[in-house]
């Protein structure tokens, strides 16, 4: 017999090897996965002044469900950070350099992100 967990959680199961025979009681603890690493589409990105760019993130192991990412650390003054899900859109605000951070939550991978923007060039 296997048993799986499908959601945290603790519940006990009955044992007993015949009908009629004695019975055992087995607790059973689910506990959440934890996310061990967070892969991202790129591991840098270059805007130009007004162009978007969206970063799209999976958690390791995958199929870990519940996961909540932080997004932090990023000027917000060179550029604008539009979360949805698992997914961050940036857009450049004006020159420079930062850096995203990517904290994932159960567990505690995170993942850094450099960010470049440049002036737009005149045609």
């Amino acid at each position: 017999m296997s048993v799986a967990g499908l959601r945290p959680g603790t519940t006990w199961l009955t044992v007993r090897a015949t009908p009629g025979a004695a019975s055992t009681w087995i607790k059973i603890t689910v506990t959440p996965a934890k996310v061990t690493s967070i892969s991202t589409s790129v591991p840098s990105v270059k805007l130009v002044k007004g162009a978007r760019f969206t970063v799209h993130m999976k958690a390791v192991p995958t199929g870990v469900t519940g996961v909540k990412d932080a997004f932090s650390g990023a000027n917000t003054k060179l550029v604008r950070l539009s979360v949805r899900g698992s997914s961050v859109t940036l857009t450049g605000l004006k020159p420079g350099t930062t850096t995203l951070t990517v904290k994932a939550k159960p567990g505690s991978a995170q993942k850094k992100i450099k960010i470049v923007v440049k002036a737009a060039t005149a045609r």
